[in-house]
């Protein structure tokens, strides 16, 4: 990750270096009570039981966490990851909780408590009751390009087709235990934090570079990892991350959505 706030030279030097095409997944996931199916606030727990295994981390609600997979060229060979670190969470686990995939929990009150890590304490702090409401899962897709004039022309191109993934993603037409009308409410919920949605257009490396410096200079955001636009380029992995999906409630199709948006980003790039 280039030093806070990067300039246009350090932001150029993280995605000129990936591979072009290589993906990894960001998978996040409810944990449930064995009994009631209510979320179970027990992250630390089961995070405690996978052995400091780098695949595994923390995210802000106590009742979630994250499964990261290994950037690799095939979706294929990120979907068998996806699958065996599923594995692993249900195999540790050992009957503590169990775990489901999809955009919001349909039943939950829609508040929950929050994990008090570094991380995070400036969310909370600025965000408080709003922050609590983030009870929401997402399937992070990143594309590596290899070039970075090259992977700022697929950020700004591939921002028009957000609706469409968003439609093949949609896994949340529950909340609250009512049905919303709605294929997804996640992203009505995660709007009450700001910088959500089709992000703007950015023309430069230096214009965004400027970005991160005013959000560094006034405090509007902490870091890169608090833009939390739909699309992002995302300077610590040097990718093109879709955000737009929801958690997937099967491996099938959760690497069906990343070859989605795979194939999106190398279709785009070879235009």
């Amino acid at each position: 990750m280039p030093s806070w706030p990067p300039s246009s030279e350090a932001l150029r030097a993280a995605f000129d270096a990936p591979n072009p095409y290589a993906i990894g997944v960001e998978d996040e996931v409810m944990l449930l009570s064995p009994d009631t199916f209510d979320l179970a606030e027990r992250a630390t727990e089961v995070l405690g039981l996978l052995d400091g295994d780098p695949r595994f981390k923390l995210e802000l609600p106590t009742s979630q966490l994250e499964i990261l997979t290994s950037p690799v060229p095939y979706v294929t060979e990120a979907a068998a990851a996806l699958l065996l670190a599923r594995q692993k969470l249900v195999d540790r686990a050992g009957g503590l909780v169990r775990f489901a995939a999809a955009g919001v929990h349909p039943t939950s009150p829609g508040v929950g408590t929050l994990n008090q890590v570094a991380r995070y304490e400036r969310t909370i702090r600025d965000y408080g009751p709003i922050a609590g409401r983030q009870l929401v899962c997402a399937l992070q897709v990143h594309v590596s390009v290899g070039n970075a004039d090259r992977a700022l022309a697929i950020y700004n191109c591939a921002r028009s087709y957000l609706p469409l993934v968003a439609a093949l993603a949609a896994n949340a037409p529950y909340y609250q235990g009512a049905d919303t009308g709605l294929a997804s409410v996640r992203p009505k919920i995660s709007e009450l934090l700001p910088r959500q949605g089709i992000p703007t257009a950015i023309e430069s490396w230096q214009a965004h570079a400027d970005i991160f410096r005013w959000g560094a200079t006034t405090g509007a955001f902490a870091d890169s990892r608090t833009w939390w636009w739909e699309l992002r380029l995302h300077p610590g992995f040097g990718t093109v991350e879709f955000r737009v999906p929801d958690a997937q409630s099967t491996v099938t199709d959760a690497a069906a959505i990343a070859a989605v948006a795979q194939a999106l980003v190398a279709w785009l790039g070879e235009r």
